[in-house]
C-alpha cells in the first residue's frame, strides 16, 4: 500500500514538472485567430502568461511575450503592451528576441501613443545595448550630442522643481519616470 502511494505521488509530481501544457496556448490562438475579439485576446494572453510562468526558457519566453504585446496592440491597448514589452525587457535581456522587443517598444511609444521622449529613450538604450544591430547604427547619428541616459535621468531630476515657484515640473517629472523605467 505505501509503494502504490509512494508511486502515485511520484508520477504525479513527475507530470507536474514535465513543463508547460502547450495544448492550452494552442486553443487560444486558434480561437483568436478565428474570432479576434476581446474576450478571445485575454484567453490568449492568459494562456501566454501561464506559458512563460512555467516554461523556464528565456528565449521562448521573450518571443511569447512579444506575442502577447502583439496581441495588445492589436486590441487597441498600447499601455499594456508597453508593460508587456518593458517586461519581457527586463526579464530577458540577452534573449533572441530582446532587440524586436525593443524594435516594438520604440515603436509603440512612436507611432502609436505619440510619445516622443519614450520613444527616443527606447532607441537610444537600444543603441547602447544592441551595438551591433542594423537598427542601432541607423540610430546612433541621432544621439552623438545627446547625454547618455543615466546622464540624463541626472539632469531631468535637478530640472524637476520650477525655479521660479518651487513647484514639480510635471511635464519633466513624466519625462524623468519613463527615462528612468525604460534605463532600468
Amino acid at each position: 500500500m505505501r509503494l502504490s502511494l509512494f508511486l502515485f505521488v511520484l508520477i504525479a509530481f513527475a507530470a507536474c514538472q514535465s513543463g508547460p501544457d502547450a495544448s492550452n496556448l494552442q486553443a487560444a490562438r486558434a480561437a483568436y485567430e478565428t474570432t479576434p475579439n476581446r474576450e478571445t485576446a485575454a484567453a490568449l494572453t492568459a494562456a501566454l502568461d501561464a506559458y512563460v510562468a512555467t516554461s523556464g526558457d528565456a528565449d521562448t519566453d521573450a518571443n511569447l511575450l512579444n506575442e502577447k504585446a502583439a496581441v495588445h496592440l492589436d486590441q487597441n491597448q498600447f499601455a499594456e503592451a508597453t508593460q508587456t514589452l518593458t517586461r519581457a525587457l527586463g526579464d530577458y535581456p540577452r534573449a533572441e528576441d530582446a532587440p524586436n522587443n525593443a524594435l516594438l517598444l520604440a515603436d509603440v511609444y512612436e507611432n502609436r501613443l505619440r510619445n516622443a521622449t519614450g520613444a527616443a529613450a527606447v532607441k537610444q538604450a537600444f543603441v547602447s545595448a544592441f551595438p551591433n544591430h542594423p537598427k542601432a547604427a541607423e540610430w546612433k547619428p541621432q544621439f552623438a550630442n545627446n547625454p547618455d541616459l543615466p546622464t540624463k535621468i541626472q539632469v531631468l531630476t535637478q530640472e524637476l522643481y520650477a525655479d521660479t515657484t518651487g513647484r514639480i515640473d510635471y511635464r519633466m517629472a513624466n519625462e524623468l519616470v519613463q527615462s528612468a523605467e525604460i534605463y532600468a
